[in-house]
């Protein structure tokens, strides 16, 4: 037969609490595997370029 296990002491006063508001945001990704290093830097830069670009998902 299991043993009861024994009640968590109460926490000190001082303890952080839980934030009021979840903290988890639903995040989407992309993840590109490369053949070598060398790859993954150019792809990388590339990438980096495209941040003055506005790209879209689109569904047609």
């Amino acid at each position: 037969m299991p043993q009861k296990s024994k009640p968590l002491p109460p926490l000190p006063a001082d303890a952080p609490r839980a934030p009021d508001k979840p903290r988890y945001k639903e995040q989407y990704g992309v993840i590109l595997v490369c053949p070598d290093e060398a790859a993954q830097k150019v792809l990388f830069e590339a990438l980096a370029a495209l941040k003055a670009c506005k790209i879209k998902v689109v569904v047609t």
